[in-house]
């Protein structure tokens, strides 16, 4: 099977990705966002972002999966007896390491965008896709009930600000 091997896929991706990378906004070309020590830092920012968003996500991981049978724990979830907590348990630890993997992902994806060449590109493609799966999981928060407005606020404002500065950048 040589539609599976690494260069039909990876190549083709990166390609895509380093078109995405080298010139995303031809109308910014010749505004102040342009300039490459603005570009930098607002690239600096969105990396800022990401990392606020992984260390969240890596204290959720905790709550949710280390010490969740813990009344100041599953309290903050709304649950409020520990025989509930109990009987949650199980799809609060599984929640818990989606979290973790996703905080994982930026987190080697801002290692690879300090590499050059397909590390770079790589290591973008995990910031973008990790917290775009962040905003998207807060979305889905958010249309589970008005209670868990701010819960959603707060896991999903740092990722998407990344997001925004990624495309800024």
């Amino acid at each position: 099977m040589t539609i599976l091997r690494r260069e039909n896929v990876a190549r083709p991706l990166s390609r895509i990705l380093a078109l995405y990378c080298a010139d995303t906004a031809p109308a910014l070309r010749y505004s102040t966002l342009a300039r490459p020590e603005r570009r930098r830092t607002i690239f600096a920012l969105a990396q800022l972002f990401a990392l606020i968003a992984a260390l969240l996500h890596v204290v959720i991981f905790v709550l949710e999966s280390l010490i969740f049978t813990r009344p100041a724990s599953y309290q903050r979830f709304g649950i409020t007896s520990q025989q509930d907590a109990e009987t949650i348990r199980p799809m609060a630890y599984n929640q818990g390491f989606y979290n973790l993997f996703l905080a994982i992902g930026i987190g080697i994806g801002i290692v690879l965008v300090h590499r050059d060449g397909d590390g770079r590109i790589a290591g973008l493609a995990l910031v973008v896709f990790a917290c775009a799966s962040m905003c998207l999981a807060a979305t889905v928060l958010i249309t589970t009930g008005r209670r868990y407005l701010r819960a959603a606020l707060t896991q999903g404002t740092a990722p998407l600000l990344a997001l925004i500065f990624i495309a800024l950048s």
